[in-house]
């Protein structure tokens, strides 16, 4: 009994105090959302042994291709309470209870896009063994990194932070729930879903390692980072989602073709914890000064 009053509280004490745009007795809630995310910016050490107390200013620029497309999809619990509209006093218990349910949870899938293009300007401090990079650029929108690490003869590691403003694409589907009476005892309860879509500026920020080995003009590097987003606001709706974290894993060959100049290739992969993970293959041409 008390688990019913709960409910019939929830569904009828929302909104209160806020205007109410839809039909008496209707609840409605985000029950799909479709989210547009990218690999993290590639974010790395120098790649060859630095001299102790040098300075490397470093400007990279290149091109990715590879798979496009959903992840997969998996529910995700939505901590915002249901937008209710009047008295839902008129849907059953087991009505009230199914929408309940529903409302908690939200079918989420992420669809992995990609720039064709990136580029970055970055410099690598050298203090005895420990080296400091920063860098700044665009790579699937503007951003901007730290990393702090070690830098011996053969080998280096690090660990960074990053920050990015990237364009986000959402399509979401709310559906909405109607509880009403013909005026006798006749009830109905109807449900309808609507779709739409928004476009946004998301804050992503994030953090990752990474690690090289070379040898002469020859280099091998891999990163392993993730990244938490914000999420676009609704106006029908209220969200709070637990959003799953984007991890990027990157492989690249790098090969010293002048002194200065230092060309790149490898593979990237894009996973979230959903059913697939997305690869792709990139190549770029650094100016080392």
């Amino acid at each position: 009994m008390k688990k019913f009053f709960c409910i019939v509280f929830l569904l009828t004490g929302i909104q209160a105090f806020s205007a109410c745009a839809l039909a008496e007795g209707s609840v409605q809630f985000l029950s799909t959302n479709e989210l547009s995310v990218a690999s993290a910016p590639d974010v790395r050490g120098a790649g060859s042994f630095l001299k102790r107390d040098s300075l490397m200013f470093r400007l990279r620029g290149g091109f990715s291709k590879g798979e496009t497309g959903s992840m997969g999809h998996r529910k995700v619990e939505n901590k915002a309470a249901p937008t209710v509209c009047g008295d839902v006093g008129k849907c059953s218990a087991s009505q009230r209870m199914q929408i309940l349910e529903e409302a908690k949870n939200v079918d989420v899938s992420y669809r992995v896009e990609r720039d064709l293009f990136y580029g970055m300007f970055d410099l690598t401090k050298k203090f005895r063994t420990f080296f400091f990079n920063a860098a700044v650029g665009y790579d699937a929108g503007l951003f901007h990194s730290f990393e702090l690490g070690v830098n011996y003869e053969h080998f280096e590691a690090g660990t960074f932070v990053f920050m990015r403003f990237a364009g986000i694409e959402s399509r979401y589907g709310i559906k909405r729930y109607s509880c009403y009476c013909d005026g006798g005892s006749n009830c109905h309860f109807s449900e309808d879903v609507s779709l739409d879509e928004v476009d946004d500026i998301s804050l992503q920020l994030g953090f990752g390692v990474s690690a090289a080995v070379y040898f002469g003009r020859y280099s091998l590097g891999y990163s392993l980072s993730f990244y938490e987003f914000s999420h676009p606001e609704y106006n029908d709706v209220r969200t709070k989602l637990d959003l799953p974290w984007v991890a990027t894993s990157r492989l690249g060959l790098g090969v010293l073709v002048a002194r200065h100049l230092e060309l790149r290739t490898g593979v990237v992969n894009v996973a979230a914890g959903f059913d697939e993970s997305l690869w792709a293959g990139f190549a770029e041409l650094g100016l080392r000064i």
